[in-house]
């Protein structure tokens, strides 16, 4: 069987999407085949690696971690920069860990054919469109009626755990969807945690040398600013000062050694740093995204009432569309566009991230 998310995902929108006769939610598929990969998985083994702190990184992987890691190179937020650095650097290692040997991974879990049932009984009862959740709840079934005999192993640290694989299945989901949401609430500009990021690293790396450098604003020469290279260290590390500065500076010659073409590429050399930097400004405006994703839901929820109400009169025409300005009409447009969702699949969206993430922000 295959251990790539997105290589099982696009054997499912082939083959087996056109054939069901509904429209299919943004990341349905992606739910259904990352329990499969995840159900093919083994625990990664300390003693496995020749380099012990790259075994203890790869040991505390849960299966969805690294699946995703495996498929789309996603390494965990949790983990410190410097592991996270040295992770991304030996994925291969992950992946071949359990290629040979009697214990071969792929071997075991739920086939492709298993998905497909799913998909095509998910499709004879769903009744206008299908959804991660509707994924969710067959998959959940699906368990129930195997019980303890879907894994010849013992449950390890969530690998070989169907019910457990199931959560993390649903996490992985609502991960994406907030993901989406955020950015397409306006009220985190994209790229503006990338372009601060680029200014730190301009900061530290001027300070290493002793040097100034010219403000591309006010084309005024500066010293490197020490509060703002703390301010944005408080938000991505724990530690921060020069010797973390010394640090990010031996990533970036590190990367330059092995790029071919020599562009420095932050997005790839701090893939972890920026997330955590985008995740600390996120989690200012939670508030703020929590009463918009209420007033969508509201608003969603009407317009769905209202349809129904004109379609049992035998009527097509719908209700006169709000100002389409106003931030909730351009969050639903933008998830429309941008992410493919129609209104029944972004309330299902909505209403599962209120009720599972926001519930207790106030």
């Amino acid at each position: 069987y295959l251990l790539d998310v997105a290589s099982e995902a696009k054997i499912y929108e082939a083959q087996i999407v056109p054939q069901l006769g509904l429209p299919i939610a943004p990341h349905t598929v992606f739910v259904l085949s990352l329990f499969a990969v995840m159900s093919r998985l083994y625990r990664p083994v300390r003693a496995h690696y020749r380099d012990e702190r790259l075994g203890a990184i790869a040991a505390s992987l849960n299966p969805a971690e690294k699946a995703l890691l495996l498929s789309y190179g996603e390494v965990p937020r949790r983990l410190d920069p410097l592991d996270a650095a040295l992770l991304a650097k030996h994925i291969p290692a992950v992946a071949d860990e359990h290629r040979l040997g009697p214990a071969r991974e792929g071997v075991d879990g739920v086939s492709p054919r298993t998905i497909r049932s799913i998909l095509l009984s998910l499709a004879s009862k769903a009744e206008a469109i299908i959804t991660p959740l509707d994924a969710l709840e067959a998959l959940g079934q699906f368990i129930e009626e195997r019980g303890d005999g879907l894994f010849r192993l013992n449950p390890d640290a969530g690998y070989y755990a169907p019910r457990e694989l199931l959560r993390l299945a649903k996490e992985a989901w609502l991960d994406r969807g907030e993901m989406e949401l955020s950015s397409a609430s306006g009220l985190f500009l994209e790229g503006d945690t990338e372009r601060l990021f680029q200014r730190y690293i301009q900061h530290i790396s001027h300070a290493d040398r002793g040097e100034r450098f010219i403000n591309p604003i006010t084309a005024a020469e500066e010293a490197p600013s020490e509060s703002f290279m703390c301010s944005i260290e408080a938000r991505i590390t724990e530690t921060g000062g020069p010797e973390f500065r010394r640090e990010q500076i031996a990533r970036i010659a590190d990367h330059a050694l092995r790029s071919e073409d020599g562009e420095l590429d932050l997005g790839a050399i701090f893939p972890d740093l920026i997330q955590r930097l985008e995740a600390s400004y996120y989690e200012e405006y939670r508030r703020e995204l929590r009463a918009l994703l209420e007033a969508a839901k509201d608003r969603l929820s009407a317009a769905l009432v209202d349809e129904a109400e004109q379609l049992g009169k035998g009527s097509l025409s719908s209700r006169p569309d709000s100002d389409p300005s106003s931030d909730v009409e351009a969050l639903i447009g933008s998830m429309r566009d941008r992410y493919g969702y129609d209104p029944r699949a972004l309330l299902v969206l909505i209403e599962t991230i209120l009720r599972e993430r926001y519930e207790f922000i106030g």
